[in-house]
């Protein structure tokens, strides 16, 4: 498979881990590059090993994450 040209960053509190799951999947068919920043306390969330999940267990809010989707792309 080709190296991803396009990313999807999904920040998540509390995700319905069905809906989360196909998102995912979905994403990852048309090859696009998954990254997932979950700011629950503590949450399980089952998803693909090509999926990249961050998890920061608090709710800092979504310009909080600036940082770390900058770090996620390189």
């Amino acid at each position: 498979m080709n190296k991803p040209s396009i990313f999807s960053i999904i920040i998540t509190y509390h995700p319905n881990n069905n809906t989360l799951l196909k998102l995912a999947k979905a994403l990852l068919g048309q090859n696009i590059k998954t990254i997932i920043i979950d700011n629950t306390e503590e949450s399980y969330i089952d998803l693909p090993p090509e999926v990249d999940l961050i998890r920061l267990q608090e709710n800092k809010g979504i310009a909080t994450y600036r940082k770390e989707i900058s770090q996620a792309l390189q």
